[in-house]
């Protein structure tokens, strides 16, 4: 479980940082189309590795919850 949460943390940082270069790369693309494009795709993507990470570590820990219910420690 204590794995899971620092994978979840370093994800959540990682994510945190592509939507940073991101917004950069959004503000500094001067209305180029392509640069304008891979900059929405980064926060796009980042935004749902974001969301994936958070939706595993919940799945975890609903998964240990209903494990030591089940089973006791």
């Amino acid at each position: 479980q204590s794995v899971i949460t620092v994978l979840v943390t370093l994800a959540g940082a990682l994510a945190a940082g592509f939507l940073v270069w991101g917004g950069i790369r959004y503000i500094t693309s001067t209305g180029n189309p392509q640069n304008l494009d891979k900059a929405k795709q980064t926060i796009i993507y980042s935004i749902i590795g974001l969301v994936i990470s958070l939706a595993a570590y919940v799945l975890s820990n609903l998964v240990s919850g209903l494990a030591v219910a089940a089973f006791g420690k």
